[in-house]
């Protein structure tokens, strides 16, 4: 026989009046319950409607319930099964309700992770709580989710709860902190740490002693110190001096007055001072000054004074000059004053630089002239005079010669005024033209035509002519 108990019943509903006061309508209600049950346990008939409604009045069931219990007085009685029995419900269906005499809290199976859950044993949690079990474990209870100030913030939000830090901290942030404390000691080299529970002491340097292996050096003993290795890839050690091999000078800052470091042979440094040399440069050390000088001054605006001075520049025995630059030569300049002689090379004339200064030699000096011998203002020689080319005197008849010793022309002898020679004339070649007198004391030899605009004229033959 089959059984269809609570499946499907139209509006039925059983309400409770007046309990207690008439015991025959009580005995009325138990024969008409009972009558329902009977045909509900064993009715075959299906019936499609609402659900079922039991209350102690009239109800109307809620559309959605298949079974509504509803009082004011009275609860409903779950099943009630120790733990073990509970346990031992063979294939308990998905959603079967049971209550757990020995947890003392509501039970119910879970089809889809296959396991018992149970409900909170407390009240129901309030806003934004989480269910948990107990501190004993025996029972759920509602937990209030809290933050700690500056590790982590909780944020309530209706269906969410959202947990964040004050700022990231995955393998890839960069979070800043005040100090950082780590438990491990030491903290190994590979997980950021030094691998050591001492420095040293203070102001100790750190080096790898080996490959990922720190240690330590000791403080500096001395003021102004450096770290450097001695051998390659050997431990630092402290050092006052940088060598020179290092870039250093490998000397101390003890130096005397005038001290310098002076590169030697070979290729390192020397301290020392400057040395000079005797009647050339001098040297004086100061303090922090080093002075040179010299025995005067050769300024371009001094006036040095020597001995004697060798120019590798000039001629041997020959003159010096100065040139457009100034600059001393042994080349006579083209056109200039030369001393006391101006020379006009354009007119191949030697004149005195002071225009009427006289010419004259003495102590038996001679004058020679390879070309022409011109007096402008007239000539007085009173040893021989001797001239290969003209002799040519002034501009105007004032101008005279006057030949104190023998007088020899080889070329013409033009004069614009006299002409006396005391010891005698000799003209081999050319003419002999005198625009005054002509005096000869002695003998007289002219090769050539004679005009004398005075007193006394002669031919080529020796014989007077007229003028």
């Amino acid at each position: 026989m089959r059984r269809h108990i609570m499946k499907t019943v139209q509006k039925f509903s059983f309400g409770v009046t007046d309990v207690g006061r008439n015991s025959g309508k009580r005995t009325r209600f138990k024969i008409f319950l009972y009558a329902v049950l009977i045909v509900l346990a064993f009715g075959n008939q299906r019936v499609s409607g609402q659900g079922v409604g039991i209350s102690e009045a009239a109800i109307t069931p809620d559309g959605s319930a298949i079974l509504e219990l509803r009082s004011t007085v009275r609860g409903f009685l779950a099943p009630r099964l120790t733990t073990a029995e509970r346990l031992a419900i063979v294939a308990p269906a998905n959603g079967l309700l049971v209550y757990d005499t020995e947890t003392m809290s509501f039970w119910y199976w879970d089809g889809v992770d296959s396991e018992w859950k149970a409900f909170a044993s407390g009240a129901w949690g309030t806003s934004n709580q989480l269910l948990g079990m107990n501190a004993a474990g025996d029972a759920n209870e509602y937990k209030s989710l809290l933050g700690t100030l500056n590790q982590i913030d909780v944020a309530h939000a209706p269906g969410s709860i959202t947990l964040s830090t004050p700022q990231d901290i995955h393998t890839g942030a960069n979070p800043t902190f005040a100090g950082l404390t780590l438990t491990t000691t030491p903290l190994g080299v590979s997980s950021g740490g030094t691998g050591l529970n001492t420095f040293g002491g203070t102001n100790t340097v750190l080096y790898t002693s080996t490959a990922d292996n720190l240690a330590w050096v000791a403080t500096s003993t001395a003021p102004g110190q450096f770290l450097q290795t001695t051998t390659a890839g050997g431990p630092p050690t402290w050092k006052t001096i940088l060598s020179e091999a290092n870039g250093g000078t490998g000397y101390d800052d003890t130096y005397s007055n005038g001290e310098l470091l002076i590169g030697d042979n070979t290729g390192g440094l020397t301290r020392s001072t400057l040395t000079g040399t005797v009647n050339q440069v001098y040297i004086s050390n100061g303090d922090g000054t080093i002075t040179l000088s010299l025995p005067q001054n050769i300024d371009i605006g001094a006036t040095p004074e020597f001995v004697s001075v060798e120019l590798s520049g000039l001629d041997p025995n020959a003159g010096v000059y100065t040139d457009g630059s100034s600059v001393l030569t042994s080349t006579p300049p083209s056109s200039g004053t030369i001393g006391y002689w101006s020379r006009d090379d354009a007119l191949d004339l030697l004149t005195p630089a002071n225009l009427g200064d006289d010419v004259a030699t003495t102590d038996g000096g001679t004058i020679t002239s390879s070309g022409l011998f011109t007096g402008e203002a007239g000539a007085t020689i009173t040893g021989l005079l001797q001239a290969d080319d003209n002799v040519i005197l002034g501009s105007d008849n004032t101008d005279a010669l006057t030949v104190n010793a023998q007088s020899d022309f080889n070329d013409v002898v033009n004069i614009d005024g006299a002409l006396t020679a005391n010891s005698g004339i000799d003209v081999t070649a050319g003419d002999v033209d005198i625009a005054d007198n002509l005096n000869v004391t002695t003998n007289a030899t002219v090769t050539g035509n004679t005009r004398v605009d005075g007193t006394f004229r002669f031919d080529a033959a020796g014989q007077a002519v007229d003028n």
